[in-house]
């Protein structure tokens, strides 16, 4: 086997409907993590709620968030309903999804449509090759909608650096997400010797 892989949703921020904090918030909201990893994974997947492996000390579990993040991780599909409403999407909406034709992947997307579609997004998923997943999500092209795909190995430079900082959009940064605050924190977490810090 090789090495452990994560699974992630990849949004693009910076365009609607995914730019609204409450439509990203109901989506984490919406997925039910435990489920996925029992019967998706049969029972051999482990419930991720940060980018970083179980395998590594910086690593979060659930409990390590503040109660005030802790509700946007937690699956909920009343509450993601009422954040879809404050959001100007309370009939919901439809988007693309996009992920390889081979599995896991593609059992994790049908799953993930299914939840979704529980509090209005309607997803069509379009299965690619992974050349064609690869050209399209890596190669700048993923213009709309939801792409599905492994997230890395999870040690700490792969899946916080990598996934977040602007200097690597769109190889690397999937989502697109441009922020300088964040990209000083990164910086500043790269350069850290300090494993308490």
């Amino acid at each position: 086997p090789g090495p452990p892989s994560g699974y992630a949703l990849y949004m693009l921020f910076g365009k609607p409907p995914f730019d609204a904090v409450r439509v990203r918030r109901a989506i984490s909201m919406s997925l039910d993590r435990k489920g996925v990893a029992e019967k998706v994974m049969q029972g051999k997947g482990i419930v991720l709620y940060s980018s970083v492996f179980p395998t590594y000390a910086e690593a979060l579990k659930l409990e390590d968030y503040p109660p005030e993040v802790r509700q946007w991780l937690e699956y909920n599909p009343k509450g993601a309903k009422r954040l879809m409403a404050e959001a100007g999407y309370a009939q919901g909406f439809k988007t693309v999804m996009l992920t390889t034709n081979i599995q896991p992947e593609r059992n994790q997307t049908e799953t993930a449509s299914a939840l979704l579609a529980e509090i209005g997004i309607k997803t069509e998923i379009k299965l690619l090759t992974e050349a064609e997943y690869n050209d399209q999500v890596y190669g700048g092209k993923f213009q709309e909608g939801i792409a599905v795909g492994r997230a890395g190995s999870g040690d700490v430079h792969t899946n916080l650096y990598d996934p977040y900082h602007s200097s690597t959009i769109p190889s690397r940064n999937r989502a697109r997400i441009s922020d300088p605050k964040l990209d000083k924190m990164l910086d500043e977490y790269t350069l850290e010797t300090d494993p308490r810090r």
